[in-house]
């Protein structure tokens, strides 16, 4: 999966946008300007903008799962802090928790920080 970052203006088109918390659920175009949503709507196109085709997807907010094993500390052969986060970003999580069984297990400040700065 390549991971790259948003165009300043980006306008992700043609999906099924859900809002849970409004009860939305419609068709249509979410125009992005640096990384935050400016408009949802049929809006004219800056030329300048990366167009994502969404026909056929859902376009919703980001998930956050919390009961996460990423295995770092001491596991790393089998998951690492970053190919979670990929394996969570592709699955459309935005936030994860981690769960402290690792080896050594995450119970102390100085192996908090050691994950927070990671």
């Amino acid at each position: 999966m390549k991971l790259s970052k948003l165009n300043k203006t980006t306008i992700l088109k043609g999906g099924t946008i859900l809002d849970p918390v409004l009860g939305i659920e419609k068709k249509g175009n979410v125009y992005i300007v640096d990384g935050k949503i400016k408009s949802i709507a049929n809006i004219k196109t800056p030329k300048t903008a990366t167009i994502i085709d969404c026909t056929g997807l859902i376009i919703t907010h980001g998930f956050c799962d919390i009961h996460s094993h990423f295995r770092e500390p001491g596991q790393e052969d089998k998951e690492t802090l970053e190919s979670g986060a990929i394996a969570a970003l592709a699955g459309g999580f935005t936030r994860v928790c981690v769960m402290p069984n690792t080896d050594p297990p995450l119970d102390s400040p100085g192996y908090l920080r050691y994950i927070v700065d990671r």
